[in-house]
């Protein structure tokens, strides 16, 4: 038996006569999407009884030019029963429930399958599918690049003004470093070939100033502060590998996000001096 309706027809349903009497059967018609939201589609139909043994859900699955599927996967809704079709694509399931259930057929690359069926006790059900070969896109490469936390917090930082800060465009415009670092309160010098800042503080005795040395920081790392300054590292040698320059005459100026948090050492109380290397923050 196959019931049709307006829009949409049955899966084929077997019913096993008596040799005499009437054997009721309810049929129920509806979309895939219906048959997947609502659970009214099975109107006044008997509820599972988990405890009285049903019908036995049997058939085949095959594809749109009739081929046999085997290995799909045949599954009732709200319960363990389940079977899988064999290389003829057919299927046979152990006794399903007593009551009206909801089950689906599926097998990759092809679509799913709802159906529903009414298990009466000593029925045989036949339910013969045909599975849709789901159109396969194109090949999507998707290539990400990585956007450093380090970018938004240096945009973050000059907004607040909270510091002063050199970009890669003026660098590239200026000869040397020396010619485009400049910061109020901090003296930058290129000396042995190694580059140092200095501010001016109080000296002990508060009478005069004395210079006070600035911590250099490249991508985070702390350079030689204390040493010899030819030991420090020539920024004119690697210019056109500097992103941007932080200065913060104060290190009471530098967020603390460029301090121990951050990474760097909270030892610039002189001022700090942070340069982000175009490598390092991943900028061309």
């Amino acid at each position: 038996i196959r019931a049709v309706g307006p829009r949409d027809t049955s899966v084929t349903i077997m019913v096993r006569l008596h040799g005499t009497g009437i054997v009721r059967r309810d049929v129920t018609l509806a979309s895939v999407a219906e048959m997947g939201l609502d659970a009214s589609l099975v109107g006044d139909a008997a509820a599972p009884d988990a405890s009285r043994a049903g019908a036995v859900l049997h058939g085949e699955v095959r594809d749109s030019t009739g081929a046999a599927l085997s290995g799909a996967r045949v599954a009732i809704a709200g319960s363990t029963v389940e079977a899988r079709t064999d290389s003829a694509g057919r299927f046979t399931t152990v006794p399903l429930p007593t009551g009206t259930w909801r089950g689906t057929v599926t097998r990759l690359p092809f679509g799913e399958q709802k159906f529903v069926v009414n298990s009466y006790a000593g029925d045989s059900i036949r339910l013969d599918v045909r599975l849709s070969r789901v159109t396969a896109l194109s090949t999507v490469t998707v290539r990400e690049r990585a956007v450093s936390g380090r970018l938004d917090g240096i945009a973050e930082r000059r907004m607040r003004a909270a510091g002063y800060f050199v970009d890669s465009t003026a660098i590239a415009k200026a000869t040397t470093m020396l010619a485009v670092l400049h910061a109020p309160g901090v003296t930058f010098d290129k000396q042995s070939g190694g580059y140092v800042a200095y501010t001016m503080r109080p000296s002990m005795s508060r009478t005069a100033t004395m210079k006070c040395r600035v911590s250099i920081y490249v991508d985070g790392q702390a350079i030689n502060k204390d040493g010899p300054a030819k030991d420090n590292p020539d920024l004119d040698a690697f210019k056109s590998d500097i992103a941007v320059v932080e200065i913060y005459p104060r290190a009471s100026m530098a967020p603390l996000e460029l301090l121990a948090g951050g990474g760097l050492e909270s030892r610039g109380e002189c001022g700090v001096v942070v340069i982000w290397t175009k490598g390092f923050l991943g900028k061309s």
